[in-house]
């Protein structure tokens, strides 16, 4: 559950 843009595959809170 980190904001970046790899880390789609967590929750959709995508920063980029």
């Amino acid at each position: 559950n980190f904001p970046l843009d790899l880390a789609a595959v967590e929750v959709p809170f995508i920063n980029g």
